[in-house]
Formats: C-alpha cells, sequence, structure tokens
C-alpha cells in the first residue's frame, strides 16, 4: 500500500512540476527582460562567439501583436535569434574577406541560403527546417551578424535542439540544447478572454 502511495506522489509531483505557470502580458514581459538571459546559449570557437537566444510563442505575439491577432494565431511559433560576433570587433561579414565578391556572397548566402543549414529538433519528432530565415541588414555599423530563424507548429513538451552547420566561417554543426526543465520555465500567457 505505502508503494502505491508513493507512486502516487510522484506520479502527481511530476505531472505537477511540468506545468507551465501563466502571466498576465505585464507580468510576462517583465519575466522575459528578467530571464532572457537563461533562454541564451553562446559558444567560442577560435575568435568568433555564436549566441543562440529562444524567442517563444508568447514573446512573438507580444511584440507583432495587432489588434486582429490573437495568441492562438501564434500557436506553435518559436523564433532563435542567432548572433555572429568577432573579438576583432569587425562586421561579420567583412570578417576575413579578402574581396568585394566574398562579402557579396555572403550576404546572398545569409539571406537565401543559410536556411538550409539550420534545423530543429525535438525528442519524438523529425528533424524540422526553419519557416523563414531573415538576416538584419546593419551595413556594417554593428560588428555582429544576426539572423531570425523562426519555425511553425512546435511544441515546447519535450527537449529541442537547434542545429546550426556553420560553413561561412568553417566552425562545422554547433547544437544548442534546450532541456525540458528549461522549457517549462518559460511562463504562457493567461487567456485574455476568460
Amino acid at each position: 500500500m505505502r508503494v502505491l502511495i508513493y507512486i502516487s506522489f510522484i506520479l502527481v509531483f511530476f505531472s505537477c512540476s511540468s506545468e507551465r505557470k501563466q502571466l498576465n502580458e505585464s507580468e510576462y514581459q517583465e519575466w522575459y527582460k528578467a530571464h532572457h538571459s537563461e533562454l541564451t546559449k553562446t559558444k567560442t570557437l577560435e575568435d568568433i562567439t555564436v549566441n543562440i537566444s529562444l524567442v517563444p510563442t508568447e514573446s512573438i505575439y507580444i511584440r507583432n501583436k495587432d489588434p486582429e491577432s490573437t495568441l492562438e494565431d501564434y500557436k506553435g511559433m518559436i523564433s532563435f535569434k542567432v548572433e555572429l560576433n568577432n573579438n576583432r570587433n569587425i562586421p561579420m561579414l567583412k570578417y576575413l574577406a579578402t574581396a568585394e565578391k566574398t562579402y557579396q556572397e555572403r550576404i546572398y548566402y545569409y539571406t537565401n541560403l543559410v536556411k538550409q543549414h539550420i534545423t530543429l529538433k525535438q525528442d519524438g519528432n523529425e528533424t524540422v527546417f526553419p519557416t523563414d530565415v531573415i538576416m538584419d541588414r546593419n551595413y556594417g555599423i554593428n560588428p555582429h551578424l544576426t539572423l531570425n530563424v523562426l519555425f511553425k507548429d512546435i511544441e515546447l513538451k519535450s527537449p529541442i535542439t537547434l542545429h546550426y552547420d556553420e560553413v561561412v566561417y568553417n566552425l562545422g554543426p554547433l547544437n544548442f540544447h534546450y532541456s525540458q526543465e528549461e522549457l517549462n520555465a518559460i511562463p504562457t500567457l493567461e487567456d485574455p478572454n476568460v
């Protein structure tokens, strides 16, 4: 009998602990501001740093909110902000480029082809390619290169790994893993219609 009670307690504990906390919109924005760094993963290879920041559905909704959209319209969307920097403070598109042609090829690659080299793997699901990848053009003003990577139909119910096969700077395959514990720590928005 004790064993049954113990097992029941464990099942209840784990089912409750996997629930994501619900917040209203202003609470969510405060949470995201305070915890954004916890959603960021960093890898440094040679003198290049790659930062990946997970942008959950709720943050996408709040950022793009308009009177005709609802949170339901954004369900299953997540995005990642991918940022490449170098410690020489040189604009990434020009970094180690010896000719203007290389610079132009990089612009073309990051605008049109990088989508083929980024995937998301979620435990128990097939690997998916992004719906869209948008490069922020900064025209050499900032030294970093920023990509906004959007995925659709992703539920944060099992761990995810963003795979980035970085070919321009020969950094190779990079994996950024988010555990279920990290995903469960991300709150959801309360339904404003309730």
